[in-house]
């Protein structure tokens, strides 16, 4: 799952959304924790990268990743997926392979 991703010049979002191109910063690694341009009803906004439900005792659990096959049953993805939605403008990811201690990232154009 993508662990890092880049923004920069993200083609098709100003085109379908109230947004300018020029509103949102170039970034090019992108990491958990990290603020990062999203796009909600209001318009462009700025959030941390992480979902901590508000039931979760413990705050340093963020997990940044959920599956796509069980979002919709997994208690931490459940409520915000189906209430709090938002969408992440990015212009490519980075996936690293390899054993641990010795792994390569590997970049991913996305060709939206």
């Amino acid at each position: 799952m993508c662990g890092r991703f880049f923004v920069d010049e993200v083609k098709g979002i100003p085109k379908f959304f109230d947004v300018s191109a020029k509103e949102m910063e170039s970034n090019f690694n992108v990491s958990p924790s990290q603020n990062c341009a999203i796009i909600k009803d209001e318009g462009l906004t700025s959030m941390q990268w992480g979902l901590v439900p508000s039931w979760v005792k413990d705050s340093k659990i963020k997990p940044i990743n959920a599956k796509a096959e069980t979002i919709r049953e997994k208690p931490f993805f459940r409520n915000a997926f189906k209430q709090r939605r938002c969408i992440v403008p990015a212009s490519g990811f980075y996936e690293w392979q390899g054993t641990k201690g010795d792994k390569t990232p590997f970049f991913y154009l996305s060709d939206v």
